[in-house]
């Protein structure tokens, strides 16, 4: 199994990010080469200059109001406003706008984030000075893990395969903790009803993991309901490990890689990651 390399260890602002990928958008989906080329241009900060804020701001929250209520004339602004906590036209406006206290885009925090981005971006060149490759094939992913080249895996996101808390009220199925606990990700089976469901445009999701290394021998076990309500059990054989994004505390907290607790981390199944996924790497 290819080994993560530890000796950088970097925590960026996810809000940045959600603010460059989905500002002037009321949807808050992305993927991989985008979100790196997002930031290459735009530039990076750390999550000590604009911490992540988990809440889904609505037009009665105080923050929302004082952020996003001047653009409540303006629909598609005002729920792109929501969804990144910050006005989408900053990024765009000048210094001088930002710093004009008579400006409807007077914003200092966020010119000092714009100031600063660049910068972080460049301390971090063995990153940004690289550039974004695929993989195609099976045999390409594991020779580079191999080689002890991580990659991100971005996914179509099924519930049922996944374990996820929606799974039960989208009517999936029971979640079965021990799989989540362990970071423990099946496959959405044809004729299941995570494969019909996951899918519906209301549910539609995706996901980005890390893939550090691979084992071909283990086998997952998943119990799937099916679509004429009958459960059934299917083995499948191959996995890839994954650094998860969902924090150590609930995900994967009893994951084992080589004999020692990785909270956090994960194992998906190689048929669900190739079938459903695409695969990048920075070189």
């Amino acid at each position: 199994m290819a080994q993560e390399d530890s000796s950088q260890k970097w925590d960026l602002s996810e809000e940045w990010l959600e603010y460059l990928a989905v500002r002037g958008s009321d949807d808050d989906g992305s993927w991989a080469s985008r979100n790196f080329y997002l930031l290459k241009k735009s530039g990076v900060l750390r999550e000590s200059h604009w911490p992540y804020d988990p809440s889904e701001w609505t037009e009665f929250d105080e923050l929302s109001e004082k952020y996003c209520g001047k653009l409540k004339n303006q629909e598609k602004l005002y729920k792109s406003c929501l969804l990144i906590h910050r006005d989408p036209r900053l990024l765009d406006a000048s210094d001088d706008e930002l710093k004009n206290e008579q400006s409807e885009l007077y914003d200092l925090e966020f010119l000092k984030f714009k100031e600063t981005a660049p910068k972080v971006r460049d301390e971090l060149n063995v990153v940004f000075t690289k550039n974004l490759n695929y993989a195609y094939s099976e045999k390409e992913v594991k020779a580079l893990l191999d080689q002890g080249q991580p990659l991100i895996l971005g996914i179509d996101f099924y519930y049922g395969a996944w374990n996820h808390r929606l799974m039960t009220e989208y009517g999936i199925g029971e979640r079965n903790m021990e799989s989540w606990n362990s970071g423990v990700v099946g496959y959405p089976s044809l004729g299941s009803l995570d494969r019909e469901i996951s899918v519906k445009p209301k549910n539609r999701a995706g996901h980005a993991i890390v893939i550090i290394g691979y084992d071909d021998n283990v086998v997952v076990t998943q119990k799937i309901k099916m679509k004429n309500g009958h459960m059934k059990t299917y083995h499948y054989k191959g996995v890839y490990y994954f650094k998860n994004s969902w924090g150590a505390d609930s995900f994967g907290k009893d994951m084992v890689l080589e004999g020692e607790k990785s909270p956090g981390y994960g194992m998906i199944t190689q048929r669900y990651a190739h079938e459903f996924g695409s695969f990048t790497y920075i070189e």
